[in-house]
């Protein structure tokens, strides 16, 4: 309640109108037509996805501009208090995770009609998916396709593609997760590869045919 509480008051009540950031970024959203693959290779194509349905869906105003920010911000904070709640005490969980989500750093990123709150996103849900994983939570199967999914939708983002190479890393130097690596189904890890794997394809051919674009 607290968190949906500040994201409203943030979202709604912050004063400041639409920033010239914002507004290239609903250019951008406007500019993409999800029938065309080719339209898809763009850099944060998940979030102007969503911001253009969020403009179909509520039309052009201060609300549905930010909306798919505090989405994806109660998520992140979601996120972050089911990760903390995996690595501390439920009592150091709780209290990290209020000073976390009542910062104004993060309420800011989190209103802001603008791409950015993807690197909070992407980085707590690919550390949560990824303990799960390793912990063996129930049901396994769905931890590994999600891990892929966001980590699909990550590469779409700049820079993210080094919280994964950060991953694979520690996944081969740490003995331990070596070892839990070793124990997990090789079929399901295909198949939850495979799905990761169709989510990239707009970018792989965007990147074909632009090398710029990895740049990017």
């Amino acid at each position: 309640l607290l968190l949906i509480g500040l994201l409203v008051f943030a979202g709604l009540y912050t004063p400041g109108g639409i920033s010239g950031q914002e507004m290239d970024a609903v250019v951008k959203s406007a500019s993409i037509v999800p029938t065309d693959i080719q339209s898809l290779a763009v850099t944060n194509a998940p979030y102007h996805l969503l911001q253009q349905a969020s403009i179909n869906l509520f039309g052009v105003s201060d609300f549905s501009i930010k909306l798919p920010s505090l989405i994806l911000g109660f998520l992140s904070a979601v996120g972050l208090i089911l990760l903390l709640r995996r690595w501390f005490t439920p009592n150091v969980a709780v209290l990290a995770s209020i000073i976390a989500i009542s910062t104004g750093q993060f309420l800011f990123i989190a209103q802001n009609g603008t791409p950015g709150i993807l690197y909070v996103l992407w980085s707590v849900w690919l550390l949560l998916l990824g303990t799960l994983i390793a912990k063996k939570a129930k049901p396994a199967l769905l931890w590994k396709v999600l891990f892929f999914i966001v980590a699909a939708l990550s590469l779409y983002t700049p820079l993210s593609i080094y919280a994964i190479i950060a991953l694979g890393v520690a996944a081969i130097l740490h003995p331990h997760l070596r070892f839990i690596i070793r124990q997990l189904s090789r079929s399901r890890l295909a198949a939850a590869f495979a799905v990761g794997l169709l989510i990239t394809v707009p970018l792989i051919i965007g990147i074909i045919r632009t090398p710029e674009l990895a740049l990017e």
